[in-house]
């Protein structure tokens, strides 16, 4: 005997938790590769820069880059992130950058595309420099965090710093307050 009407079928879809988890196994798998920046990637570098809201030109971008000790994070060949550093004098005493000879590495915060975020792309950046700057003999590692922090710095960091001043809070970095403002500094040798 046949019914009068058709089985309906149901389509079984897969609930949205289960597709975005598969999608975050898949980009797990996707590779970060660092690599030192050059003068070409410049134009790349400035893009990032623009989309994580940063106020600076093409220009100041390859000036910095020519220094060659910059570096970028690149998924799948595309410039995802960029961690900008250029050779400059630190004295330690006073918490303060000079003309001199340079003997500590500047590092600029890391400018990251929002879709990489949470992958170790900072803390990789901020290794590749370190390492750069102890193959160059520098004594230090060092960044200007906040121009305005007083007290435990480090404890105010934990509490409700940046993504950045968190990744030098838990990569050894000591905090100095300085005529200047406030400096994440590493000694590296």
């Amino acid at each position: 005997m046949s019914l009068p009407f058709k089985e309906k079928t149901v389509e079984q879809k897969e609930p949205e938790a289960m597709r975005l988890k598969k999608m975050d196994l898949l980009s797990d798998f996707e590779s970060v590769e660092i690599k030192k920046l050059e003068g070409g990637d410049a134009k790349d570098v400035h893009r990032i820069m623009l989309k994580t809201l940063w106020e600076a030109t093409e220009q100041q971008a390859a000036e910095v880059i020519k220094s060659g000790f910059s570096y970028g994070a690149y998924v799948e060949r595309m410039l995802v992130g960029a961690g900008l550093a250029w050779p400059t004098n630190f004295d330690g005493e006073k918490a303060a950058m000079s003309n001199a000879e340079p003997n500590a590495l500047y590092f600029e915060d890391v400018a990251l595309l929002l879709a990489y975020e949470g992958r170790g792309i900072r803390r990789m950046l901020t290794a590749e420099r370190e390492k750069a700057a102890r193959a160059a003999g520098f004594q230090y590692a060092i960044a200007l965090i906040s121009p305005d922090w007083k007290g435990n710095i480090s404890e105010m960091i934990r509490e409700r710093g940046n993504k950045t001043e968190k990744e030098y809070l838990g990569l050894g970095y000591s905090f100095v307050q300085g005529k200047d403002g406030t400096f994440a500094v590493k000694r590296l040798v």
